[in-house]
C-alpha cells in the first residue's frame, strides 16, 4: 500500500508505506505521548476499565451506524441522552443489559459520545478551527444532544 505525497509530507520521516507510517507513529507517540485530546479519551477509557474490574460488568458502545467497527467503554462518567451519568443508572436485574435512571424516567442507558473520537471522526480535532468543545454528537433525528 503507497500513500500519496501530499499525505507523506503528513508523517514525517516516513517512506509512504504502511509499516513506515505505523513506525513514525509509534515513534512520535513514544517520545511525545498521545495528543491531549487523544490522552483524554485514554484516560475516561482507563477509568472505565478500572470500574469494570471493580465491579464486574464490562459495558461498551458501538456505533453500529457509521460502517466502522468502533466501539467506546462506557464508566461511571459517561452520559446518557436524558442529561444524567451512568452512575446514575442502576440495574434491576444482576445480569440485565439495560438500566434505568434513578434520577428521572429514562428507562435504559443510551450513551452520548464527548469527542468525534468515539463515533470515529478522528480527522475532525486536526481540521483548523475546529473546537472539540462545541461539537454534539449526532442523533438519528439530526439534532444534538443538548
Amino acid at each position: 500500500m503507497s500513500i500519496s505525497q501530499s499525505d507523506r509530507m503528513l508523517v514525517g520521516r516516513s517512506d509512504g508505506t504502511a509499516a513506515g507510517v505505523e513506525a513514525s507513529i509509534k515513534a512520535a507517540v513514544a517520545q511525545y505521548g498521545p495528543a491531549p485530546g487523544a490522552a483524554k479519551m485514554l484516560d475516561g477509557e482507563l477509568q472505565a476499565a478500572k470500574e469494570a474490574l471493580e465491579s464486574g460488568r464490562y459495558v461498551v458502545w458501538r456505533n453500529s451506524t457509521s460502517g466502522q467497527d468502533f466501539c467506546a467503554r462506557v464508566g461511571s462518567g459517561s452520559r446518557c441522552f436524558c442529561g444524567h451519568h451512568y452512575s446514575s443508572h442502576k440495574y434491576i436485574k444482576p445480569n440485565s443489559p439495560s438500566s434505568v435512571c434513578v434520577d428521572c424516567d429514562c428507562k435504559a442507558f443510551a450513551f452520548v459520545p464527548k469527542r468525534p473520537e468515539e463515533v470515529g471522526d478522528y480527522w475532525l480535532p486536526r481540521r483548523r478551527g475546529f473546537n472539540v468543545h462545541n461539537w454534539r454528537a449526532e442523533r438519528r433525528c439530526k439534532h444534538g444532544h443538548d
